[in-house]
This record gives C-alpha cells, structure tokens and sequence, in this order.
C-alpha cells in the first residue's frame, strides 16, 4: 500500500515539473505556475514520506543501501521545502535554483536508475541469467551498483544543471561573467 502511494503521489511532480521549469509556461501564467507548484510540491512531500519508510525496511541489503535509497527521498523533500520557502519569501532567483533541483531529483531515480542499469548490464557483458533482459534496477545483482552510482551522481548533476541555468551577461570584453543573484 505505501508503495502504491509513493507511486501515485510521486508520479505527478514527475510530469508537473516539466511544466514548472518552462519560462514559456511561467510567462503565460504565473496563477497557474502557482497553483500547479503548490500541488507539485504537496504530492512530493507527501510521497517522499513512504519513500524514505519503504527505503529504511529494505530487508535484504546492507545499510549503506538503505542509504542509497533512503538519501534521495529525504534529498527530495528538502528540495521541495525549500522550492516552497524561497517563493513564500518572493527569493526568486533561489526558488528556481531549488526548484531545477528539485525537478532533476523527482527525474533522478525513475530514469535515470533505469538507464544506468541497462548501461551496467551491457557492461558486465549482458549475463543472460536474468529473467529480464536487461534487468530493472531493482534486480538483487544490479540493485547495490545502481543505487550506489546513482546517488554519487544525483548531486553533480542538480548543481551542473543550475549552473546551466544561471543567466549570465557579456561584458566589454567579450567573456562572460555571473549575474549577482540575491542570496539570502
């Protein structure tokens, strides 16, 4: 039943904040931003719960897996607790930078997992002893290498894409340099 739930709850900020992110979404309607945001951030918090539940009980591993596990859910609701405090604040520029976090976090474990257990199988010469061909991440064999390398990446990843995001002006010179983003 929490799985169900983690599944249903989680499963709309993973196509919401597709929309969230887009200037040309925001630009149509903040309102809607808004609304959406709020429903966003509600189901993360909410799903995030039986996550990290689901991820302390995971009986047949270590505890550096449950980790594995564990560590993106609560990575995830920090993320949409701060999404939520910088717009309460009007903090603009750090609403959208927890907000690209957040978004690259509710994508992390659905996809990118997936993909890194395909790319794990083929590199351990696609064993055909698997019932699945190639295996989900969640297979016993695959399960400690994918959530292991998906947490060291999970990390990088969210910093590179705010980064990428950040504006940035040219100057006389040609190079370009940082906007001065207000901090808190």
């Amino acid at each position: 039943l929490l799985l169900l739930v983690h599944i249903l709850l989680g499963s709309f900020p993973l196509f919401a904040c597709l929309f969230q992110v887009s200037k040309q979404a925001r630009s149509e309607s903040i309102w809607l931003h808004k609304l959406s945001g709020r429903f966003t951030l509600v189901a993360a918090i909410l799903s995030s719960v039986p996550a990290m539940y689901l991820g302390c009980k995971i009986h047949d591993n270590n505890a550096w897996q449950r980790m594995c596990v564990c560590g993106p859910a609560v990575v995830w609701l920090v993320s949409a607790l701060l999404t939520w405090k910088y717009a309460v604040v009007k903090n603009i520029p750090q609403h959208r930078r927890w907000g690209l976090r957040f978004t690259v976090i509710s994508h992390w474990i659905p996809c990118i997992s997936r993909v890194l257990s395909v790319g794990i199988w083929i590199m351990w010469g696609r064993p055909n002893h698997w019932s699945t061909h190639p295996p989900t991440s969640s297979h016993p064999d695959l399960f400690p290498t994918v959530t292991t390398w998906s947490v060291a990446l999970i990390v990088p990843v969210c910093e590179l894409m705010v980064y990428l995001d950040t504006p940035r002006l040219a100057t006389k010179t040609g190079k370009k340099r940082e906007i001065k983003a207000k901090v808190d």
